[in-house]
């Protein structure tokens, strides 16, 4: 599997694509992708934080994906709608304010009920099962 920005290739620019990609990996190998449009395999991409895993195979692929949705199911629905949005902002604004913003949504979060409820799970050693605040929330995965 290879990777390439190919739009310079074809006279157009991959604008749209470069807000996301470009504070992913970083100023310096965007221009150099981009400007030369030339392709790149899986593993480099791995290497700048373009994909999370790269698989041998597609039972690979499915063991991973596996992997992936019993870690997520295992997490708190509301608190990992709530870190999307805190890692979204702490990545674009200054320290001071991410700071600022971490304590706010600290002090919200640490009163919900989901919070009580993991807190209280992890005093008695238990996994907690978080299947009621995902029905509560229709939150997915």
């Amino acid at each position: 599997v290879f990777f390439a920005f190919s739009e310079v290739k074809r006279g157009i620019v991959p604008a749209v694509i470069s807000t996301f990609i470009v504070p992913q990996m970083g100023v310096f190998a965007a221009k150099q992708y981009m400007l030369a449009g030339n392709r790149f395999p899986a593993a480099e991409a791995h290497r700048l934080h373009l994909l999370t895993k790269v698989c041998d195979d597609m039972a690979g692929v499915d063991v991973e994906i596996q992997k992936c949705l019993t870690e997520l199911k295992s997490s708190a629905p509301g608190a990992m709608k709530t870190v999307k949005g805190l890692v979204h902002y702490v990545g674009k604004h200054s320290d001071e304010e991410s700071t600022a913003y971490a304590q706010e949504v600290f002090k919200n979060m640490i009163k919900s009920k989901e919070a009580k409820f993991g807190i209280d799970a992890f005093k008695r050693k238990e996994t907690p099962d978080w299947s009621a605040f995902l029905a509560a929330n229709k939150s997915k995965l």
